[in-house]
């Protein structure tokens, strides 16, 4: 019997993306050598009906448009529609529909390519139907399969990491309790003590400072580069674009296929570690 409880759990677990526009170009890089090479094994869509020459010339073709449609689809989802791909709310899921869409612009990209170049189908709903189907069939099964295989090799790479790590309870022992410093974003100054700092939340054009010594965040107009700066000297560190932490507040460390999460003392509060800040995390005593 399917468990369905269980099939939910793993389509919710968080899912990484690309973490930047280099890994995008590699991406798809990748993808329109597959697409190319995949075509001119098997020859669909009246390939075969090509000498050895012509059919690698136009699968070539298949692979550079498969390769720029997916590289612009990418860069759109990153800058225009914001999607953020190291946030715990992008899952398996999210990345499969995600990926669905790409596959189905792929299918209309070689849909019109066939029509009015190629001349191989005639342009008709029943056509478009077809092709967009069969380049749905053929990237959707492969992409769900090496996608598991990715989630669950990162999620077990990731918890063994997180494993690895050996947590010290200890204060920050050069910084005296009363000890205050002053935090500068333009003409604002505040005055924290960087042992109470829990950690720190970027927020768009601002930051949150969550502090044991008030009910709510500070909120500050700053830059998360700029409050880093200014914590440098003092065991908080980045360990996400959106977030830096106090080491001395780590409870427990655990992973996921994003990378790791620290959970934070006297709190149900989960801070996300990407992954190129897993290092950090690792060389730290904590």
């Amino acid at each position: 019997m399917i468990d369905l409880a269980k099939i939910n759990r793993w389509f919710s677990q968080p899912y990484p993306g690309t973490d930047s526009v280099r890994e995008e170009i590699i991406t798809a890089a990748v993808l329109g050598l597959f697409v190319s090479s995949f075509l001119f094994l098997l020859r669909p869509f009246g390939l075969h009906h090509l000498e050895m020459m012509d059919a690698l010339r136009h699968t070539i073709v298949f692979g550079l448009l498969t390769f720029v449609v997916t590289l612009g689809y990418e860069l759109f989802s990153r800058y225009v529609l914001q999607v953020e791909y190291d946030k715990p709310s992008y899952t398996f899921g999210r990345w499969l529909v995600h990926t669905s869409i790409l596959i189905f612009l792929i299918g209309i990209v070689n849909f019109l390519f066939l029509v009015f170049y190629l001349k191989f189908t005639p342009f008709s709903w029943f056509s478009f139907m077809m092709v967009v189907l069969n380049t749905f069939l053929v990237g959707v099964f492969p992409t769900v399969f090496i996608g598991a295989l990715n989630l669950r090799h990162l999620i077990q790479r990731n918890t063994k990491t997180a494993q690895s790590i050996e947590i010290h309870h200890q204060d920050l022992q050069h910084v005296e309790s009363a000890e205050l410093i002053e935090l500068a974003s333009g003409q604002e100054v505040i005055e924290v003590n960087p042992a109470q700092i829990i950690y720190v939340e970027a927020m768009q054009n601002y930051v949150a400072l969550h502090s044991q010594s008030t009910d709510r965040p500070i909120i500050i107009r700053s830059t998360m580069k700029n409050i880093a700066d200014q914590l440098s000297g003092y065991e908080i560190i980045k360990v996400h674009r959106s977030y830096l932490v106090n080491t001395a507040q780590i409870s427990a460390v655990s992973g996921n296929a994003q990378g790791l999460k620290l959970t934070l003392s006297d709190s149900n509060i989960v801070i996300p570690v990407s992954r190129s800040y897993i290092p950090v995390v690792r060389e730290m005593q904590l």
